[in-house]
């Protein structure tokens, strides 16, 4: 419900990083690619907890970082091994920790869990719709979603939609996907997946 910018940066192969202590810290990185900032790092400085525990699911909505395809996230994400705990998204399109990773963004390196990701077009348990690259990723946030229209929805562990790369990733987390079935064609419109709900991208050692 609130941001607060990171105190501490750091260079990582010449590259200036925010280092991110606090759920607070990621909100406002989160605030800061979608206002424009699009290209800016972060690197996690120990573990991320959203809700009142790392048991618990935070009850405050979580605005993904690049939240539209006109504010794609094309930095870095690094968690340096460490896990963002009990993420909450609902009633959004694009619905992730990441909503959408442009070509050159890059998520890495991470562990999400007791996280409940929730959304109305693409639920990613890491990003909702992928052109950049995730690497090193382990999920275990619950995934969902769902539509009353005849639209075509996506659920996966790791990404809902892939048109990028996807290496060494595993996902733990239900996943669930349902929208209305056009009757005249018999076609149900809902994909969900391990790791993508659709793929035309790279998915290996995953």
């Amino acid at each position: 419900g609130s941001n607060s910018e990171p105190e501490n940066m750091k260079k990582i192969d010449g590259k200036a990083f925010y280092v991110i202590t606090t759920a607070d810290e990621l909100a406002w990185f989160a605030v800061q690619v979608n206002s424009g900032r699009s290209a800016i790092n972060a690197v996690l400085g120990n573990d991320i907890v959203f809700g009142a525990n790392n048991s618990s699911t935070c009850t405050a909505k979580w605005t993904p970082i690049g939240n539209s395809t006109s504010a794609q996230f094309a930095g870095i994400l690094d968690g340096a091994g460490h896990t963002i705990y009990g993420l909450y998204t609902n009633e959004i399109s694009l619905s992730g920790l990441v909503g959408v990773l442009g070509k050159n963004g890059i998520v890495r390196n991470l562990n999400t869990i007791v996280g409940n990701i929730n959304g109305t077009l693409r639920s990613g348990g890491i990003v909702a719709h992928n052109v950049g690259l995730v690497q090193n990723v382990k999920n275990g946030n619950k995934v969902n979603v769902s539509t009353s229209t005849e639209t075509a929805v996506y659920a996966g562990g790791i990404v809902a939609h892939n048109e990028g790369s996807v290496e060494n990733c595993s996902s733990s987390g239900a996943i669930k996907a349902s929208s209305t079935t056009n009757t005249a064609l018999g076609i149900a419109k809902a994909r969900a997946g391990g790791i993508a709900g659709h793929s035309t991208g790279s998915i290996v050692n995953s």
